[in-house]
């Protein structure tokens, strides 16, 4: 009789032990089901809450070509900065000229900027067509006047190795109501690379590499009529 209340006894105690573990495992099942019907939930919620406030930026792959052209810082206070971007692309294409040198040998003119260096009072400045015949005498007779060439031919000679020295308006501020004096306020820089988003250049002023986004150097390239120069 003994005996039989002992197999009774862990009998009970092994039922109750298997509702304990049926309850314990149907009660995690419904917990992971739980956690992970809020897992997606709560990462949409972060994501939706990182894009509002502006966190999550997605930017697409960037194609940028450099070409190592050695900077020239102008002399301050002067009007050198044809000349010294000039400099810029002749020594890149391997002559051995400097600033000074450069001054000496370009041509001035009286009136015609299209003849020749022109210094006078309100106008300091030389123009592509003056600036041929000594870009030829560095780069064996293969200087190149891209003027008007457009802002993707500028890119591609760029890329097959060839810096392109241009004129644009002032590098400053400039608004709509000044157009019409910008044209008299020009500056010009030597491009040498391009990315996605605009041109790299040497700025003579400063005697290092910048850059520019595409609208904002079409916009001020056009107020010198889209005047280049190169060689090839």
């Amino acid at each position: 009789m003994k005996h039989k209340k002992i197999k009774a006894t862990a009998a009970l105690l092994a039922l109750c032990v298997a509702f304990a573990v049926l309850f314990c495992c149907t009660g995690c099942q419904g917990d992971a089901e739980n956690k992970n019907e809020a897992i997606p939930a709560v990462q949409q919620n972060t994501v939706a809450t990182l894009q509002d406030s502006d966190m999550i930026v997605i930017e697409e792959p960037v194609e940028t070509f450099k070409l190592d052209v050695p900077a020239v810082r102008m002399e301050q206070d002067s009007f050198d900065c044809e000349i010294s971007a000039i400099t810029m692309m002749l020594q890149y294409a391997g002559a051995d000229v400097t600033l000074e040198q450069m001054k000496e040998e370009m041509p001035y003119h009286e009136s015609d900027p299209n003849q020749g260096f022109v210094l006078a009072e309100h106008v300091n400045v030389i123009y592509p067509p003056a600036l041929m015949p000594l870009v030829n005498k560095y780069t064996n007779g293969r200087a190149k006047n891209m003027t008007a060439c457009g802002y993707d031919e500028l890119k591609n000679h760029i890329k097959k190795g060839f810096p392109v020295v241009v004129w644009a308006g002032d590098f400053h501020s400039l608004s709509d109501d000044e157009y019409s004096n910008a044209y008299y306020r020009s500056h010009t820089i030597c491009l040498l690379g391009y990315d996605d988003y605009g041109l790299y250049y040497n700025d003579p002023y400063t005697g290092k590499e910048e850059n520019i986004t595409k609208d904002d150097f079409e916009f001020r390239w056009e107020y010198k009529d889209y005047m280049a120069i190169s060689y090839e």
